[in-house]
């Protein structure tokens, strides 16, 4: 497998960042509210943003993981929006839960 470039590297890193970050504002303060789905929605724009640019603008490999996580946040984040009075999960518990699945299989697989 070839090494990655560094401003690959540092793509790959702004991302994990940035959706480290998400989870940072969001459990910040608890007195600020919105809705559950902002959360889920907010990690796939920001993968598959990530991933388009990589793929398309620099022509760099991209996981098909990384493509994969990041339709599930964007449906998550509709189920949410439409069903999530119904749903029992904590849709923050299910985006931590991609989100480590996602840099665990990055570092696992030298892809991240």
């Amino acid at each position: 497998m070839a090494r990655k470039t560094a401003k690959e590297a540092k793509v790959e890193r702004t991302t994990w960042f940035l959706m480290l970050s998400v989870f940072l504002v969001a459990s910040f303060d608890r007195s600020v509210s919105f809705p559950t789905w902002v959360v889920p929605l907010s990690l796939g724009v920001i993968l598959l943003g990530s991933s388009i640019y990589q793929q398309f603008k620099r022509h760099w490999k991209v996981s098909p993981m990384s493509w994969i996580i990041a339709v599930l946040f964007l449906v998550g984040a509709g189920a949410f929006a439409f069903y999530g009075h119904l749903m029992q999960i904590d849709a923050m518990l299910v985006s931590l839960v991609l989100t480590v699945i996602h840099l665990m299989l990055g570092i696992v697989t030298n892809e991240s």
